[in-house]
């Protein structure tokens, strides 16, 4: 078990570990910055894994928040999931063995955190009004930070 420990971001208070991602997500770029949940998954992503991704490019993740806009995957699922394509495909999906089973192993592992990949759902049981959906960001950069170190063995950035 992961010991949680309190963070003050601001005048508001998440539950964190210890996870440099999750941390980068939560606190520079969801509320440092007020991106959403997507946006601030692929950003932390960006700089904790040195992707070098461009300003427009990183753009693209911010139709997915809040479960693109109507509460279906959650943001914070498609940001990691974005991130899976760019730290385990060289060119294309099609040439990356793994990145199904990579995939499937991150869909698996958050779906049995959440009980659900819907944002109406996780927001339901996670969302708190003066933290908004923080604490989810977090987890899922935790599964994924996770996700990563057992895989690191098939990244290619």
């Amino acid at each position: 078990m992961i010991k949680k420990k309190s963070n003050a971001i601001g005048d508001k208070t998440a539950v964190l570990t210890d996870n440099p991602l999750g941390s980068s997500a939560v606190e520079e770029f969801y509320f440092s910055a007020d991106m959403n949940c997507a946006e601030s998954i692929m950003r932390a992503a960006n700089k904790i894994y040195s992707l070098k991704i461009e300003e427009p490019v990183l753009r693209a993740a911010s139709g997915f928040g809040g479960g693109m806009g109507v509460g279906h995957l959650c943001g914070s699922i498609a940001g990691c999931i974005m991130a899976v394509g760019m730290l385990f495909v060289k060119e294309r999906a099609h040439e990356s063995d793994d990145l199904k089973k990579i995939t499937a192993d991150f869909i698996d592992r958050v779906n049995k955190h959440f009980n659900s990949l819907l944002c109406s759902d996780i927001k339901n049981s996670h969302y708190q009004v003066d933290l908004g959906c923080s604490q989810v960001v977090y987890e899922t950069a935790e599964i994924f930070w996770k996700l990563v170190l057992d895989y690191s063995d098939k990244r290619v950035r």
